[in-house]
């Protein structure tokens, strides 16, 4: 299953994308480009085109889809990656998931809002009672920042010298182990 695109409904995140700010749409490379429109109760998914920037099994088969979130410094990276995250951050906003499953034509469709969602009546759809997936915030750079955030890797115990450090400690204590 592809995590192919996220609806953050408007208002949510005014610090990424100004106050006021209509819905946004993140189209995640998936095989079909998804439309949202909003209204005060209600969330509705308009529209399923075909992606024909797709190219299927382009890593392998393994691999379903690699995404990437670039920016600069302060562009509110972070902060959507919490928002995606919502299952490891409580401050997080509620956001919908659309999933591209790969046997099947009908996309999956997680509502984490409180709004009613909707969906034209062309496109074949289930809605998940949960998120079929487990986050992991990675950062090449230690964001100290995220202290409202699990972490597999405890970043205020094990990582006060940065990941290299972590790296080398950890391969020390894996050529003791051998030798020992």
């Amino acid at each position: 299953m592809i995590l192919s695109a996220i609806y953050i409904p408007e208002n949510s995140l005014p610090h990424i994308f100004g106050e006021g700010h209509t819905g946004q749409t993140l189209n995640l490379g998936g095989e079909y480009i998804y439309s949202f429109t909003e209204t005060f109760k209600e969330i509705n998914l308009e529209s399923k085109i075909k992606n024909e920037l797709f190219i299927p099994n382009f890593y392998n088969k393994d691999i379903s889809l690699i995404s990437t979130i670039v920016g600069q410094n302060g562009a509110g990276k972070s902060t959507l990656l919490r928002g995606i995250n919502h299952s490891i951050d409580p401050s997080s906003k509620k956001l919908v998931y659309v999933f591209e499953p790969e046997s099947t034509t009908a996309i999956q469709i997680f509502n984490d809002t409180t709004k009613r969602f909707l969906c034209s009546n062309h496109l074949e759809h289930n809605f998940l009672d949960t998120k079929p997936f487990e986050s992991l915030y990675y950062s090449p750079s230690l964001d100290f920042d995220l202290t409202d955030a699990w972490s597999p890797i405890a970043l205020i115990n094990y990582l006060k010298n940065g990941l290299e450090n972590y790296f080398l400690d950890s391969v020390s204590r894996n050529v003791s182990f051998l030798n020992d």
